[in-house]
């Protein structure tokens, strides 16, 4: 329960943080329907080395088979990578609403 008004304005600065951090980080709420994803938005987001890692010839053929659901983005080990953590951040939206 809020006590007072400063209370309540305290508290709706603090949801209004949170919000925009979710939002910063390119976090989403769930898909309620599917949303046209382009492939070259899930490639730019990639990191591009075409070092195979994933088992496939290049980042490009990666992002195809996401596209298709045929991939997860598990299979891409530098994501996991300190300087790709945002890539990786905005992926994880942007296969959601494939």
């Amino acid at each position: 329960m809020i006590k007072n008004e400063d209370e309540a304005k305290e508290e709706l600065e603090r949801l209004k943080s949170i919000i925009n951090e979710g939002i910063a980080k390119g976090e989403a709420p769930a898909p309620r329907e599917k949303v046209k994803v382009d492939l070259m938005e899930i490639y730019k987001h990639l990191p591009q080395t075409n070092c195979g890692k994933c088992g496939e010839q290049g980042c490009y053929s990666f992002a195809i088979k996401l596209m298709a659901r045929q991939a997860s983005l598990e299979k891409c080990t530098l994501l996991k990578e300190p300087e790709y953590k945002s890539n990786q951040e905005r992926l994880h939206v942007l296969v959601n609403y494939i």
